[in-house]
């Protein structure tokens, strides 16, 4: 009764399966794949900053804090919402005939608006002994919007690929059956060490930095690409 009772859960299982799989099997369907892809200038450029202390030079992680708020605020930078800390830390070291050396370590994250402004905080802090900073991520605030017009386009490519193919067979393109959105990118971030400016003359006080020519980091656009599959119904 056992054995019985489990071969009519499998009979039931595959005629559940069997009517699943039926979807499209009485109509004549076509598949086809859309695509779009934008690309978004970011307008939110995120920058990693790590400040370490040096003892031969006798700076503190205090002294280089300090002067970065002040080169920070001098560039009319909003240090109160848009600079936060995300990492602090201390190596010990022990030395035999040496006091323990102890060096802290600290990481900051900007955000910062346009390439123009990023340049001049990234020349500015090289000026004050803050060599360390790197382009973390690019962001777009517009994202979300072009994100929905990506998909929109996306499924219009389809609609009219599929046009296309109907017509060389001489039948006519019905109602969608299926859709499918297969592929979305995500926030695009953008990681990517910052070329060094040593090639440029850094002998430039905070106001000066504010007056000269200084080279403009060019971004790569944020790509936001959509795909879609739909299955189309055709009209005899």
């Amino acid at each position: 009764m056992r054995k019985f009772f489990i071969i009519l859960l499998v009979l039931v299982a595959n005629i559940t399966l069997a009517q699943t799989n039926k979807t499209f099997v009485d109509v004549s369907y076509i598949t086809v794949e859309g695509k779009s892809i934008f690309n978004v200038e970011p307008d939110e450029i995120y920058l990693k900053i790590v400040i370490n202390e040096n003892h031969d030079k006798k700076i503190s992680l205090n002294k280089l804090e300090k002067s970065m708020f002040r080169v920070l605020r001098e560039l009319k930078v909003d240090i109160n919402d848009n600079l936060i800390c995300k990492d602090y830390s201390t190596n010990l070291k022990k030395h035999f005939f040496k006091s323990s050396d102890v060096k802290q370590k600290k990481e900051y994250e900007l955000k910062l608006t346009n390439p123009t402004i990023t340049s001049k905080v990234i020349l500015a802090l090289k000026n004050i002994k803050i060599p360390n900073v790197s382009v973390d991520k690019l962001r777009s605030t517009k994202y979300d919007a072009y994100k929905r017009k990506a998909l929109i386009a996306a499924i219009e490519n389809a609609k009219q690929k599929a046009n296309e193919m109907v017509k060389t067979l001489g039948v006519t393109l019905g109602k969608p059956l299926f859709i499918a959105e297969t592929s979305l990118n995500v926030d695009n971030p953008y990681s990517k060490k910052m070329s060094s400016y040593s090639r440029y003359n850094m002998d430039y006080s905070v106001s000066e930095v504010m007056v000269v020519e200084t080279p403009v980091l060019n971004f790569e656009n944020i790509e936001i690409e959509s795909k879609v599959e739909i299955v189309f119904k055709i009209e005899d």
